[in-house]
């Protein structure tokens, strides 16, 4: 009897296991396609490379490559969006492509395109330095506002030559309104130059008009 209820055991393990449904592993590719920006672009600053991707269980991830490398942080939410600083490449032809994986570990190439980078219109428009005044032992500096929309900040440069060599950081607001500086401390013999460079957040620079600062015969030019 024994036996039998063993018999009986080992063919519903038997039966069980055989009901089973096997697993079909998923080998499909996911679909990726880059949708912005089109091929032959020309592009500066910031851009976004935008993709679409579908797959049949899930899309996992989307990569950004440039040139063949593999750039920033992967983006793993719809709508794909990926951002690259054009400011850190050099001008010309590049490569992008976005690599798509799914959920199951299959990946798949988008189509490359071509970009042009060309940040030659990117430099920030420069301000204008007004005439420097002397004043009570002090040459008064005031130059325009800056409005570009990625302002960053005013380097006001100091020099003894007029063509700012060997010119010395000064002054270095943040705030496109602070647009007057006093260097104070000036003899009545005094003959200094001066330049407002701008830099916006991508690190480019304009730089201003040279203004000399003058002190010598001040009090003649008074009267």
């Amino acid at each position: 009897m024994k036996r039998f209820s063993t018999i009986l055991l080992l063919t519903g393990v038997f039966l069980f296991t055989t009901c089973e449904e096997p697993t079909i592993s998923d080998t499909t590719p996911p679909f990726v396609a880059i949708t912005f920006p089109i091929d032959g672009s020309i592009v500066n600053e910031m851009v976004r490379i935008n993709c679409e991707s579908t797959d049949n269980k899930g899309v996992e991830k989307v990569e950004l490559l440039i040139d063949g490398v593999l750039t920033g942080q992967p983006e793993s939410t719809e709508p794909y969006s990926l951002k690259r600083n054009t400011t850190l490449e050099k001008g010309g032809s590049h490569t992008i492509l976005v690599k798509s994986y799914d959920t199951s570990g299959n990946r798949t190439d988008s189509d490359p395109i071509s970009v042009i980078v060309d940040n030659s219109g990117s430099y920030p428009n420069p301000v204008v330095l007004y005439s420097v005044t002397y004043e009570n032992g002090s040459f008064v500096i005031t130059w325009s506002d800056n409005n570009d929309y990625d302002f960053s900040s005013y380097e006001l440069r100091e020099s003894m030559s007029k063509d700012m060599s060997d010119s010395t950081l000064i002054y270095e607001p943040d705030v496109r309104t602070d647009t007057t500086y006093v260097v104070i401390g000036i003899d009545v013999n005094e003959l200094r130059y001066y330049q407002v460079v701008v830099e916006d957040i991508w690190g480019f620079q304009s730089g201003s008009n040279i203004e000399d600062g003058d002190s010598r015969n001040w009090f003649f030019k008074t009267f």
